[in-house]
């Protein structure tokens, strides 16, 4: 390849040339980076379930009746330490069966094992690059095939980048909508 200037593009690469090597040829070699690919889904299958986890165990918090909120009087009678276990108590199981979060987690679980329109029909689920589930128990809990997961992005590399954007795009609308309906249910701390 002969260029007019030391910085050029070709195929989304960009090059800057360092140095004039007269009368040498030099190979370049691009390969893809599976590993950095697979460490990047596997860091987004690690937030999903987090995330998923974290809303779940809200949703079947126990819920301790008994502990009310504590009167001024009343912290004064106890230690730092003891009004703080009373009032952990006291939140606890607030959000247990929670309609918005509960709905929350529905649309997000759907969102992973929903069919992406646009999408190959070897490449448009999740399923179909190695991303499964576990059992009903786990709540949605993912994991990930490695060995499938490389085999998809050697074979199609556009289609598994395509799938995971769509779904990324879709679970971030989700959460979107259902922080926009918690807080229009609960409020926000924020004043206008």
């Amino acid at each position: 390849i002969t260029r007019p200037t030391d910085t050029f593009t070709i195929g989304g690469i960009q090059f800057n040339l360092k140095k004039e090597a007269p009368g040498k040829t030099a190979t370049l070699t691009i390969e893809r980076d599976v590993d950095t690919v697979v460490e990047t889904i596997k860091n987004f299958i690690n937030t999903y379930n987090d995330t998923i986890s974290s809303i779940n165990s809200k949703l079947a918090e126990e819920r301790y009746r008994d502990y009310l909120p504590l009167t001024d009087e009343q912290k004064k009678e106890l230690k730092e330490d003891e009004i703080k276990k009373w009032e952990e108590k006291a939140r606890s199981g607030l959000l247990r069966g929670d309609t918005v979060l509960s709905g929350l987690v529905n649309k997000l679980r759907q969102a992973v094992y929903e069919r992406v329109e646009g999408q190959p029909s070897d490449f448009d689920t999740l399923f179909d690059v190695g991303v499964k589930t576990g059992g009903y128990y786990e709540k949605g809990k993912l994991y990930l095939d490695e060995a499938k997961l490389k085999e998809a992005i050697s074979k199609n590399p556009e289609a598994v980048a395509g799938l995971f954007t769509k779904v990324v795009s879709s679970i971030y609308d989700i959460a979107k909508s259902g922080m926009d309906s918690i807080t229009k249910k609960a409020g926000s701390s924020t004043q206008y």
